[in-house]
């Protein structure tokens, strides 16, 4: 008796493919087209303000930005300000030179949140401090990316698992009795 057929192990196999494999990003997601200071440039002080600007508008209630000193402190001065695609937001005067990264959160207009990340370096001190950053979403983000590996790996094990009892079924009811 013949329990399972190859087409049976092709398409568990191709089930098992489509689960780990990540879908790719949609294209109607948005996306950083420019930020003040430009992504890379060098300035001689910390700006003011950065502007970040979005392939589409940034809904006002929807976003988060912050700018990471190379000391991991926050200089994020203030409230941010959506107006249409371009995000501004005040900046602390700088602390130590170095690169400056500015981290951004939104909801893209299909409902999917962006994150990424623009950078400048300062080439002198500034007198600024910095505050200490509230890491918790961060450490919730790595988080769920431990849990979604794992969940990956379980599906991988299971999967193997089943290919396996499958094909040793099948070699069983070959055998002639």
């Amino acid at each position: 008796m013949r329990l399972v057929g190859a087409p049976t192990v092709g398409v568990l196999a191709v089930l098992a493919l489509l689960l780990i494999v990540p879908a790719s990003p949609a294209s109607a997601h948005s996306w950083l087209v420019s930020s003040v200071p430009a992504d890379g440039a060098t300035v001689q002080s910390g700006p003011s303000t950065v502007v970040l600007t979005f392939s589409e508008p940034v809904a006002d209630d929807y976003f988060e930005v912050d700018v990471v000193g190379p000391d991991g402190r926050s200089y994020l001065a203030g409230r941010d300000r959506a107006e249409g695609a371009s995000v501004t937001v005040h900046v602390a005067p700088t602390g130590p030179a170095g690169k400056y990264r500015v981290e951004y959160r939104q909801m893209s207009e299909d409902g999917h949140r962006v994150t990424g990340s623009a950078t400048f370096t300062v080439t002198s001190p500034g007198t600024g401090e910095g505050s200490v950053r509230d890491d918790s979403e961060t450490q919730s983000s790595s988080m769920s990316g431990y849990l979604v590996a794992g969940g990956v790996v379980l599906v991988v094990v299971v999967a193997a698992a089943a290919i396996w009892l499958l094909r040793r079924n099948r070699i069983r009811s070959d055998r002639p009795s």
